[in-house]
C-alpha cells in the first residue's frame, strides 16, 4: 500500500520550491543589475560619451536645426510674397476680367506712307541702301517710343478703374509687320470698350508722328483697316486658369511650411552617463 501525503507535507514541499524560485529570481535580478552596471560603466567611459563629444554632437544638431528653421522661414516669406503678388495681379489685371468665350478684339493696321522723297535720294546716294531701310527705321522708332510711354497717363481713354501701365500693355500692343505697316491690337470685355481703347491708342500714335519724323524721316499714315470682333480664345482661358491655380499652390505651400515649422523641435543636450556609472546603486532597480 502506497504512503499517503498529507496536506501539511504538500504545503512544506510548495514552500521549499517557492523559496527556490525566489532565490533564482533574486540571482537573475542581481545578474541583470550587474550587467546593466557594467554596460553603463562601459558606455560612460567610451569616447562618444565624453562631455566634449556630447557638446560637439549637440552643437552640430543645433546648427542643423537652426539651418532648417531659417530655410523654412525664408521659403515661407517667399511664398507669402508670391501669394500677395498673385492675388494683386488677379484682382487688377484687366486680362483676367475678360470672358475667354466672348473676347472682344480691335485690330488697326496702319501703312507708313508719304515718306520724304529727299530721304530716298539721300539714302541711295550715301548708303546705297534699299527703300526698306527707311521704312524699317521709322517702324523701329515707333516701337521704341511706344514701349517707353506710360500708357496710363498717355491714353485719353482706359477701361473703368485706374489701370497701371503694366496691365494696359497686356491688352494694348503695337507691333511692326512686313510691308511697312504697324498693327495695333486691343482686347476688351466688349466690342465697344475695345474699340474706344483702340481709338485712344491710334490717336496716341498720330501724336507721336511729329517726334518720329524729327528722329528719322518725314512720313505719313494710311489707315488700312480698323476691325472689331468677338472671338473665343482658349489660350486666354488657359492663362486665367493657371493664374487662379497659383493662388491654391501658394496657399497650400504656406500651410505646409507653417506645419513644418510648428513640428520643428529644438534639440537638447544628451545627458552624461558618468554620474550614473559612478553611482550604480541609483541606476540598478
Amino acid at each position: 500500500m502506497k504512503d499517503t501525503v498529507t496536506l501539511k507535507e504538500l504545503i512544506a514541499i510548495a514552500v521549499r520550491r517557492g523559496q527556490l524560485a525566489v532565490i533564482l529570481a533574486l540571482a537573475f535580478a542581481a545578474l541583470m543589475g550587474g550587467w546593466r552596471s557594467y554596460t553603463l560603466f562601459k558606455a560612460a567611459n567610451s569616447e562618444d560619451n565624453r562631455p566634449e563629444e556630447i557638446e560637439k554632437r549637440y552643437q552640430e544638431t543645433l546648427e542643423t536645426y537652426r539651418e532648417t528653421e531659417a530655410s523654412l522661414k525664408e521659403q515661407l516669406i517667399r511664398a507669402e510674397i508670391k501669394l500677395a503678388s498673385q492675388q494683386e495681379y488677379n484682382d487688377k489685371s484687366f486680362l483676367m476680367k475678360i470672358d475667354s468665350n466672348n473676347k472682344a478684339i480691335t485690330t488697326i493696321n496702319l501703312a507708313i506712307t508719304d515718306v520724304d522723297e529727299g530721304a530716298f535720294q539721300q539714302v541711295f546716294r550715301l548708303e546705297d541702301t534699299p527703300i526698306d531701310f527707311i521704312i524699317s527705321k521709322i517702324q523701329s522708332q515707333y516701337i521704341i517710343l511706344w514701349n517707353s510711354l506710360d500708357l496710363q497717363s498717355t491714353l485719353t481713354y482706359t477701361p473703368k478703374g485706374a489701370i497701371e501701365d503694366k496691365y494696359l500693355r497686356e491688352i494694348v500692343t503695337l507691333s511692326q509687320v512686313d510691308g511697312g505697316c504697324l498693327t495695333l491690337t486691343v482686347f476688351g470685355i466688349s466690342e465697344q470698350e475695345s474699340s474706344k481703347l483702340a481709338d485712344a491708342a491710334y490717336n496716341c500714335l498720330i501724336e507721336l508722328q511729329s517726334t518720329i519724323s524729327k528722329g528719322s524721316y518725314l512720313h505719313g499714315f494710311t489707315l488700312l483697316s480698323n476691325v472689331t470682333k468677338t472671338c473665343v480664345d482658349d489660350s486666354l482661358e488657359s492663362i486665367q486658369t493657371a493664374n487662379f491655380e497659383k493662388i491654391v499652390t501658394y496657399t497650400d505651400s504656406i500651410t505646409s511650411l507653417n506645419k513644418q515649422l510648428d513640428s520643428l523641435v529644438e534639440p537638447e543636450r544628451d545627458s552624461s552617463l558618468s554620474a550614473c556609472a559612478q553611482s550604480q546603486q541609483s541606476c540598478v532597480p
